[in-house]
């Protein structure tokens, strides 16, 4: 299953260089089956490892949340989509994908039960 995970990672970016920090904001949320609803719902996304960038190699980060850090794999690259995370930690899988112009959709799916939870919002580079 990791292996599909990862593979599923190779996600390409257009972004000219590799901002290891994001801010995401989300104003819509959709549970499976139901219409969606305005929310508001942020978290940052934080490339973890040193090793190299992920402009070149998925690399390690972490989203921070209110109510919990999720440890996944984050993987830019040269066209495309500008930025893919994804966690699979317990019976809970986070899946995040950034659009070259900051478009994002964050889901949480819940392996046991088929239910899902969709954010959708945007994601910009954090200066630093």
């Amino acid at each position: 299953m990791r292996q599909i995970l990862y593979a599923g990672l190779l996600i390409t970016a257009s972004t000219p260089a590799w901002a290891a920090e994001f801010a995401c904001h989300f104003d819509q949320e959709c549970f499976a089956g139901d219409a969606c609803a305005e929310t508001s719902f942020a978290f940052e996304i934080e490339e973890t490892d040193q090793g190299t960038s992920a402009a070149q190699d998925p690399a390690m980060a972490s989203i921070t949340t209110d109510a919990e850090t999720i440890i996944g794999v984050l993987s830019t690259q040269d066209d495309g989509l500008a930025l893919g995370f994804a966690s699979l930690s317990g019976p809970v899988s986070h899946t995040l994908t950034v659009a070259p112009d900051g478009a994002a959709q964050y889901i949480t799916s819940f392996v046991e039960d088929g239910f899902f939870i969709g954010y959708y919002g945007t994601c910009e580079a954090i200066p630093g």
